[in-house]
């Protein structure tokens, strides 16, 4: 299962890589197209429409994710039909609360993008549902080929119709409304997924239980919206949309960093995680989850560190003028991402003995607590507040995961390899900063000099510490 995990999680990674650099380079891009406030609007509409998505279609996605290997050998077709019905009901219930809000919505944006919006969530909700059956039956290279396309596509065309037709975010969402339902196309064309009205019983049956698993995550995952996209609509309640958009530029370095690694493990190792628990025994998957836990270590703690030292720089040379102050708040943004990634790996537990209401919980308290704090220190504060929220939120989650996730499922953190690879991330910290400060070159040059050579002395210092032995980067590379 280690190799199976390092093969998928390389390829994960790659298609990751790619799609952070894409992102990360269209943000210089795009900040010069629009200003903090257009940019500020333009946040808002996509994440009110990634909230509706996550409301209609996530907790499917996770269903499918959790019972997909149980009744692939009799009734796939039962179960894919009774996935289709459900996303078609959700989807047309999520609808109608966006229509209410059309009704009493008093001018805060126009029409024509409240309707781009619902277009866009649409897209989103359907291709994000469709992408977790490759995810399950593990063909990863299908999956990510289509992410890839999914991204630069949107991408590329929302910039082209915003720099040549002059659509402002009009077109930036246009971008990613076109991308997001071809990909949907492409994902069900190769999925092939069979259905059958016949046994009409079995899917009902089916159906429940996906139900009593997923609806739970419906408050979940609109919970983690909220954690992750709330505090910049009290930005824009309490302050204005520059403050959300010089907050958005900054949060979104860290993120498509940090966040894209937790992603990938998810991405890689709940697959394989349920199918461990599922065909195998309680203590393979308590050695699988450990043995993740230190893999996520080596991959995240690195990154961690050179966001910390370097967080200036990178926000310098990636945004323009008016959106540098916002480099402040990368500190509290990528260390709250990294807590998150630990509170992921504790909450694989309660998934395996379906508690998913406990994840239910902590989400609620967390995210109570988090708009509590932002509603009291934005309006001193300001987006700094925004920042230092997201940090206290994900510290007190994972607390409380890992209390919640040893009540049924416990496993042995690596404590010893964290020390260790703490202290090789600690010391090419070091390293970075001695290289970027002593070099007299452009900035650009002496950042990618100074990271080139902290990760060298990562490596090195993970060899010498015996974290990391010669032979298992040639077993990872191999793989």
């Amino acid at each position: 299962m280690q190799k199976e995990l390092s093969k998928d999680s390389a390829v994960y990674f790659s298609s990751f890589i790619i799609q952070s650099i894409i992102g990360i380079l269209s943000i210089p891009i795009i900040t010069n197209l629009v200003s903090p406030d257009q940019y500020g609007s333009y946040v808002l509409i996509l994440s009110t429409a990634n909230l509706l998505a996550m409301i209609s279609t996530g907790w499917i996605g996770a269903s499918i994710l959790r019972y997909y290997n149980r009744y692939q050998d009799g009734r796939p077709k039962n179960f894919n039909t009774s996935i289709f019905i459900l996303a078609a009901v959700a989807s047309l219930l999520s609808l109608a609360m966006a229509a209410l809000f059309l009704l009493f919505d008093h001018g805060f944006l126009s029409t024509d993008l409240l309707l781009l919006g619902l277009l866009l969530f649409l897209g989103i909700a359907w291709y994000n549902m469709v992408g977790y059956f490759p995810r399950a039956r593990q063909h990863v290279m299908q999956f990510t080929l289509v992410k890839i396309l999914n991204n630069i596509l949107g991408i590329l065309l929302g910039i082209g119709l915003c720099t040549f037709y002059k659509m402002g975010i009009d077109g930036l969402l246009w971008g990613l409304v076109v991308s997001n339902y071809l990909s949907f196309f492409l994902l069900s064309f190769f999925s092939k997924l069979g259905f059958t009205l016949s046994h009409i019983q079995e899917s009902v049956g089916i159906g429940r239980e996906v139900v009593r698993y997923g609806l739970p995550l419906i408050l979940v995952n609109a919970m983690s919206w909220m954690l992750v996209w709330s505090d910049r609509y009290i930005l824009g309640l309490l302050k204005d949309n520059i403050q959300v958009g010089i907050y958005s530029a900054s949060y979104a370095l860290a993120d498509k960093s940090m966040v894209a690694i937790v992603t990938v493990f998810k991405l890689a190792a709940l697959p394989i995680a349920f199918k461990i628990w599922e065909t195998k025994s309680k203590v393979e998957s308590q050695v699988f989850v450990g043995e993740l836990a230190r893999f996520f270590l080596l991959v995240c703690m690195p990154l961690l560190a050179l966001l910390n030292v370097l967080a200036e720089p990178i926000v310098q040379i990636m945004t323009e003028q008016q959106y540098h102050e916002g480099y402040k708040i990368i500190p509290f943004i990528s260390i709250g991402s990294f807590l998150f990634g630990l509170q992921v790996l504790y909450s694989i537990g309660l998934s395996f003995y379906q508690k998913t209401k406990w994840i239910m919980y902590y989400n609620a308290l967390a995210i109570i607590i988090n708009v509590f704090l932002n509603i009291i220190y934005i309006p001193r504060f300001g987006y700094m507040a925004a920042a230092a929220s997201t940090f206290v939120t994900y510290l007190l989650m994972f607390v409380i995961s890992v209390f919640a996730s040893r009540r049924f499922f416990t496993w042995t953190f690596p404590i010893a390899s964290f020390v260790r690879i703490g202290l090789a991330a600690l010391f090419m910290s070091l390293t970075i900063q001695i290289i970027f400060r002593l070099l007299s070159v452009p900035v650009i040059v002496s950042l990618l000099l100074a990271m080139a050579g902290g990760l060298v002395s990562y490596v090195a210092s993970l060899i010498y510490l015996g974290e990391l032995k010669i032979a298992e980067i040639y077993k990872i590379l191999r793989a």
